[in-house]
């Protein structure tokens, strides 16, 4: 793991988005923050979660800050209800639950 990588926060995007647009809005999402990663901007998309009844996205990122999750969102056209930061539970012995 690289030194930069070592300081990544996994954040949360919720976004409003229709059914119809699920699929397009997440392939921009990607491609925004393959390219912010690939200019230095360590961003990357891990993934989409789709709430069909509230027409919620949630986005999983890895990034140095909840500003680079915003550069990647609005470089794909698209801007978060919310961001926040995620955490993941360890288990006693440090491993983290279901791996």
């Amino acid at each position: 793991m690289a030194a930069n990588e070592a300081s990544l926060t996994r954040y949360l995007a919720e976004l409003y988005t229709p059914r119809r647009e699920l699929e397009a809005d997440a392939k921009r999402i990607r491609e925004a923050a393959v390219a912010l990663a690939a200019s230095g901007t360590p961003v990357r998309h891990l993934q989409s979660v789709f709430v069909p009844e509230e027409e919620i996205c949630l986005h999983l990122f890895e990034a140095p800050d909840a500003g680079a999750v915003e550069q990647a969102l609005r470089e794909a056209g698209l801007e978060a209800e919310r961001i926040s930061v995620t955490l993941e539970p360890r288990l006693e012995d440090g491993s983290r639950p279901g791996t």
